[in-house]
C-alpha cells in the first residue's frame, strides 16, 4: 500500500536478499558504467537524464556568462547515486550543495516534515470513521518545483552538455539546500489552490472540507513498511531488521530487547557508553539483535475495530540509573491503537521516584496536548487522560498534596497542573500491572513483556 523507501548508502555497498544473491551498488558513474549490471545502470542514468529535460530542470549557459552573477567556486559539482529498488535500477543526479553560500544561492531551508505519530493518529482516525485511505507517490517530487536563487551545475558525467557550458538551474535538483523547502511550498500552493488547508499543528498535514465530506492529507516519505489486514493495518521494518541482523549472523533469538534487570556499566556517564564501552554492552547488542531476529514479521496494528477516539497516555519513570538520571517513558493510545510513544533520559536530576515521574507527566502532558489539537475541529475528542501509578506524583499534579518537595525543579515542570487545573487535561492513577509505560523505563521478563506489547497491539 505505500512502498517502503530507505535512505541510500553513498559508498559501494554489497547488497543482499533473503535468497542469498548479491549485487555490488556502484559508488560513481565510472564504477556503473565498466560494472557487471552497466547496461541497467546506463538505462537508469538516462530515464534520469529523461526526466530532467522533460521539467526543464536546468538550461545550459555559458561560463562567462554565469561568473556574471556567481562566483566560481559557488557553482556546485553533482554526482551520481545509485540503488537498486525491488522492480528497477534507479540513478539520481544530485548536487553537491554543501558548497553553496548562504545569501548568494540560498537562502531559506526550512521545511517540515510529518511525524510518525501524525501518521499513525491518521491511520487510526482514518480506521475509526471508515475513511479510505490512499497513497501517492510524486516521481522526481523536487524536479517540480522552481528553484528560489540562481544555482549552477557543472555538467555532469554522462550528459552531452556543449563545451565552456554550464546548466542553470531552474528547479529544485536534489541536493541543493533548499530543494526541500521549494518543493514544500509548491506542494502547498497546489493543495491551498483547491480547497485543501494547512493545519496549525503540523505544516506537513492538510485537510479539505466539502460539505458532509472530509480528506487529510499527509505530505512525506516514509520509511516504513505498511501493510493491510483483514484486521487493520500493520507498520514494520523487516528490511531494516534484515540489515541489523546481517551484521551477526546467527539463529539464536531471543523473548525480550535485554535480559531482565539488565543494568550497563560506564567508566564515564557523559559518553553513555559509545566510547567507553565493555563486556556488558556487547552481550546486550547481541542480545537486542537475537531479539530482532525473532520479531522480524512483527509490527504495530491499527486497528479496525477501533471504536473510541479517547487519548490515553501511560506514563512512568525509572528513577535513578546511569549518572544519577532517570528514564521516563510514555505511550499515547488512540482508543486501542498505539499512536506515540518516547523513551527518555532526563536531563535534571530528580531526588526521589516522585520527583522522577512527577517531571515525566510533564514531558508527556505536552506530547498529549499537541496530539489532542492535531485534528482539533475534524474529531470532537473527549479530553486527554494521563495515567500513572505513582500516587505522590498524581497528589502533586493535581494540587491535592504539599509541592514542596518539587519547589526546586524548574517551572516548566510545573505546566502539568496548569493543563490538569484549566481542565486541559484529566490525571489518574493506575495500577503498576496495567502501566504499558513500563515497557519503555525498564528491562522486564519475558512473560511481562509479552502481555505489554500485546496490549500494545505488536503482532
Amino acid at each position: 500500500m505505500i512502498k517502503e523507501l530507505n535512505k541510500q548508502d553513498t559508498s559501494i555497498v554489497n547488497l543482499s536478499d533473503r535468497s542469498g544473491l548479491h549485487l555490488l551498488i556502484p559508488n560513481t558513474y565510472k564504477e556503473a558504467i565498466i560494472s557487471p549490471n552497466r547496461t541497467d545502470w546506463i538505462q537508469a542514468i538516462n530515464e534520469e537524464i529523461t526526466s530532467m529535460k522533460t521539467e526543464e530542470v536546468f538550461v545550459p549557459v555559458f561560463l562567462r556568462d554565469a561568473l556574471k552573477e556567481m562566483p566560481h567556486e559557488s557553482i556546485l559539482g553533482t554526482r551520481w547515486i545509485f540503488t537498486k529498488k525491488p522492480e528497477r535500477f534507479k540513478a539520481r543526479l544530485v548536487a553537491r550543495g554543501f558548497r553553496q553560500i548562504h545569501g548568494i544561492n540560498y537562502d531559506e531551508t526550512f521545511a517540515p516534515t510529518p511525524t510518525f505519530n501524525s501518521l499513525r493518529l491518521l491511520f487510526s482516525t482514518a480506521c475509526l470513521k471508515k475513511w479510505s485511505i490512499r497513497a501517492f507517490d510524486v516521481k522526481v517530487a523536487f524536479l517540480h518545483s522552481l528553484i528560489d536563487k540562481p544555482v549552477y551545475i557543472w555538467p555532469p558525467m554522462g550528459m552531452n552538455i556543449p563545451k565552456f557550458n554550464v546548466l542553470k538551474l531552474n528547479k529544485a535538483l536534489y541536493g541543493t539546500k533548499q530543494a526541500s523547502r521549494c518543493w514544500w511550498l509548491h506542494l502547498r500552493a497546489i493543495l491551498q489552490r483547491i480547497g485543501f488547508r494547512n493545519n496549525e499543528e503540523d505544516l506537513s498535514t492538510y485537510t479539505l472540507n466539502q460539505g458532509n465530506d472530509q480528506a487529510i492529507l499527509l505530505n512525506g516519505l516514509v520509511g516504513i513498511s505498511i501493510k493491510e489486514t483483514e484486521d487493520g493495518f500493520k507498520f514494520y521494518q523487516p528490511n531494516l531488521i534484515d540489515k541489523l541482523t546481517n551484521l551477526a549472523p546467527s539463529k539464536i533469538i531471543a523473548k525480550t530487547p535485554l535480559p531482565p534487570n539488565c543494568q550497563l556499566e560506564s567508566k564515564y556517564s557523559a559518553a553513555r557508553f559509545s566510547l567507553n564501552t565493555d563486556q556488558s554492552h556487547w552481550k546486550a547488542l547481541e542480545h537486542l539483535i537475537a531479539y530482532l531476529r525473532g520479531t522480524r514479521e512483527m509490527g504495530i496494528l491499527i486497528n479496525k475495530m477501533n471504536v473510541s477516539s479517547q487519548l490515553k497516555c501511560f506514563v512512568d519513570a525509572s528513577w535513578g540509573g546511569e549518572g544519577n538520571r532517570s528514564t521516563h517513558g510514555y505511550v499515547i493510545m488512540h482508543g486501542i491503537n498505539p499512536i506515540g510513544w518516547q523513551s527518555k533520559r532526563q536531563s535534571t536530576i530528580a531526588s526521589s521516584t516522585a520527583q522522577s515521574e512527577y517531571m515525566a507527566l510533564s514531558f508527556a502532558a505536552k506530547e498529549v496536548l499537541w496530539i489532542y489539537h492535531l485534528f482539533v475541529g475534524i474529531l470532537q475528542n473527549p479530553i486527554a487522560i494521563l495515567l500513572s501509578d505513582n500516587r505522590t506524583a498524581v497528589g502533586i499534579s493535581t494540587d491535592l498534596m504539599n509541592r514542596k518537595q518539587t519547589h526546586h525543579l524548574i517551572w516548566d515542570f510545573n505546566t502539568i497542573n496548569e493543563f490538569i487545573a484549566t481542565h486541559k487535561l484529566k490525571l489518574e492513577w493506575v495500577s503498576t500491572n496495567e502501566q504499558l509505560g513500563d515497557i519503555l523505563t525498564k528491562s522486564l521478563g519475558s512473560m511481562k513483556h509479552a502481555s505489554f506489547i500485546s496490549q500494545l497491539n505488536v503482532l
